[in-house]
């Protein structure tokens, strides 16, 4: 704190996730969302996140990608949950 001479701290980045985004022009995006409207009569979602998914890798190398699944809440925590109503709509 700067508050405090005493406190002395330091970190190390273990792993750095580059971001990723994609254009909803992109044919991949275009097909999921018209697969879901088409599945469950509910428009898409299109959102970005500031959590890593592993699609980042992917994206690195200039592979459009996106993010999809089921409902849910509470990511990596105690109170972690997953809508199952979902999770067979999603699939």
């Amino acid at each position: 704190s700067s508050d405090d001479d005493q406190f002395k701290a330091s970190y190390n980045v273990i792993y750095y996730g580059p971001p990723a985004e994609v254009s909803r022009d992109e044919l991949i995006c275009r097909l999921l969302g018209d697969s879901v409207k088409e599945e469950s009569g509910v428009e898409p979602k299109y959102f970005g996140a500031s959590a890593y998914y592993e699609q980042g890798i992917i994206s690195a190398h200039g592979v459009p990608t996106v993010c999809f699944g089921p409902s849910g809440g509470g990511a990596h925590s105690e109170e972690e949950w997953v809508d199952l109503d979902s999770v067979y709509k999603a699939s």
